[in-house]
């Protein structure tokens, strides 16, 4: 790989951890007239951390990026998407932010870093780099229910066919490999670890009259789709739009409709959207208060009409019970699928009472997004109920979670993920 031609002035992208450990350095830097460079792939990180569960990085995330706001006259902030297989070749995947960072820093000539990794690459690739000395690395402990590889066609063609008793990527039980072409970036399959063996992951339909039909767009719909199937527990994360709801009541309906499960249960912790203005105490009975909350509209939205809702109700097919009634409720008999709406707005505590409710012969999918939809302070930080039940229930042989990676309700809707990823 050719050295990046020197420029007159050297500028400096700035790795991620820096902003997290060196506020101090960076700023005599600054004063020493050193020019440095905030990329977009780092205020992409800086944003998703700013509500991270782990307290000490939502902190620094948001402190670093007070400190680019306050300094933004004496920064260079870049927002192009630096595609790394492009600018550096093909062994740097896109997929890892640090190789998206130092494809932006040969654009800029410097690097600045405490992460030997970055150093190393940047280094090699000719960049002048500055060494902060070791960084201890900030990491949000995170489990997403997956990971994903890259391979050529003739490396997976041989894991397929000698290694996939081989849990040479140290899977937990029940959780996903998704495997990449490292050429093209596309999808060549995804596996489930079984305890012995890569289990391969068929794309299944999910059909009922109710909702049609839904198909998956991408692997990891996919593996949702066959951990609802598979599991007696699911967690579904995502962004609003990437079907986690969909594929919770895609999979009900057909089961209902199929008679392997006879009622569908709805636990709802109705809080109003954060920052937005309360209309204040709802007239009329339960039933009338659950339908005029968010569960009303999700449930009317996918199943076409409020009516629809209403007689499912009816013949007690659907059954949703607010989470301050739900002390005491027993599922077992009931032979039901219980599902657990915005379950990013329940406390540990609470969704350890709904998770209790669950019988044997019963099935439970929690959907939601701990990430960018919380409506309350109280659902942050170690507190989240998602967030200790992944941690708890992650490994068990009935469990199975999966993080919903794209947005796939229009293309409005994923652009305006980047409305708050900076500013």
């Amino acid at each position: 790989m050719d050295k990046p031609v020197k420029q007159e002035t050297i500028k400096y992208v700035v790795d991620t951890n820096v902003w997290y450990r060196h506020l101090e350095e960076l700023s005599d830097l600054i004063a020493q007239g050193k020019q440095l460079v905030v990329s977009g792939a780092v205020l992409r990180e800086l944003d998703n951390h700013k509500s991270s569960l782990n307290q000490e990085l939502a902190f620094m995330s948001r402190k670093a990026s007070r400190f680019i706001k306050d300094n933004q006259d004496k920064l260079t902030i870049d927002l192009q998407d630096y595609n790394a297989l492009w600018i550096l070749g093909h062994e740097y995947s896109n997929d890892y932010a640090d190789n998206r960072i130092v494809a932006c820093g040969k654009q800029y000539g410097g690097i600045i870093s405490g992460d030997l990794n970055v150093l190393f690459k940047a280094s090699g690739l000719g960049l002048d780099v500055i060494d902060l000395g070791e960084d201890l690395e900030v990491k949000e402990d995170d489990y997403t229910g997956f990971k994903v590889v890259e391979m050529t066609k003739d490396e997976f063609i041989e894991f397929h066919d000698t290694r996939l008793h081989l849990n040479e990527f140290e899977l937990l039980l029940n959780e996903y490999l998704i495997v990449n072409d490292s050429e093209t970036g596309e999808s060549l399959q995804s596996f489930k670890w079984d305890g012995q063996h890569y289990i391969h992951i068929q794309k299944k339909t999910l059909r009922s009259k109710a909702l049609g039909e839904f198909k998956a767009y991408d692997e990891y719909q996919a593996c949702a789709v066959d951990s609802v199937l598979h599991n007696q527990f699911t967690i579904l994360r995502g962004k609003a739009g990437t079907a986690k709801t969909q594929i919770a009541l895609s999979y009900a309906m057909q089961q209902i409709q199929t008679g392997k499960y006879s009622k569908i249960i709805v636990f709802s912790n109705a809080i109003p959207t954060a920052n937005a203005f309360y209309h204040g105490l709802v007239k009329g009975d339960l039933q009338t208060k659950l339908m005029d909350s968010s569960i009303g509209n999700i449930l009317a939205s996918k199943l076409g009409s409020y009516d629809a809702v209403e007689a499912m109700m009816m013949t007690e097919e659907l059954v949703i019970l607010p989470a301050s009634d739900i002390r005491g409720f027993d599922s077992n008999g009931m032979n039901a699928i219980i599902i657990v709406t915005e379950g990013q707005n329940w406390t540990a505590e609470l969704l350890k009472l709904a998770i209790q409710r669950t019988g044997e012969d019963c099935k439970l999918i929690i959907e939601g997004d701990r990430h960018t939809q919380l409506d309350g302070r109280q659902y942050a930080g170690s507190n989240n109920g998602m967030y200790r039940a992944s941690e708890v229930f992650k490994g068990f042989h009935k469990y199975g979670e999966i993080e919903l990676q794209k947005i796939y309700r229009s293309e409005i809707a994923e652009l305006a993920e980047k409305m708050t990823e900076f500013y």
